[in-house]
């Protein structure tokens, strides 16, 4: 899901589960709810609480890219879908973002990683597949392969036709 860069900070969690927060069939919202869970969330990630009036699009690539990530593993969904979940995240924020996806996998969510920083996806990998133009072109385990053949894999060195 996107961020909505005119909402605030507090209305784009709202978006994470409408159902959750709306009252009165949809008429008003329960901005409590998602005050709290915005704040449970930021806690979980081991984040510094966001300016909830703030637009959205007012805020650091980094922090958008926290509030995205706050908001949509505050559902506890069963599929995670990561795109570059650590993009332009500090250190401390990406490390626990890291921790948090490993925990949301560890308790049976599924979690697809795409990446390519190749140190992110061998410590947060069960498998890896390499994609090149379009086809899958390798597979295997971390611990049975490495960096230097999935970074040939991703360039198309041993791709026939690559």
């Amino acid at each position: 899901m996107l961020i909505v860069p005119r909402l605030s900070v507090l209305e784009n969690m709202a978006l994470a589960d409408t159902r959750k927060y709306a009252r009165h069939a949809g008429l008003t919202v329960d901005w409590s709810a998602a005050r709290g869970d915005l704040e449970q969330s930021t806690r979980r990630l081991a984040q510094e609480m966001l300016p909830l009036a703030v637009p959205a699009g007012a805020l650091s690539g980094g922090n958008v890219q926290r509030l995205s990530l706050i908001r949509e593993l505050s559902t506890d969904p069963r599929l995670i879908i990561a795109l570059y979940p650590t993009r332009g995240l500090d250190m401390r924020s990406a490390t626990a973002a890291r921790d948090l996806l490993l925990a949301k996998r560890d308790r049976g969510a599924g979690v697809l990683l795409i990446s390519e920083d190749l140190g992110e996806l061998f410590l947060l990998s069960d498998r890896l597949f390499v994609l090149y133009r379009g086809r899958i072109v390798g597979a295997a385990r971390p611990e049975e392969t490495t960096a230097q053949e999935i970074g040939r894999l991703m360039t198309g060195g041993g791709v026939a036709g690559g």
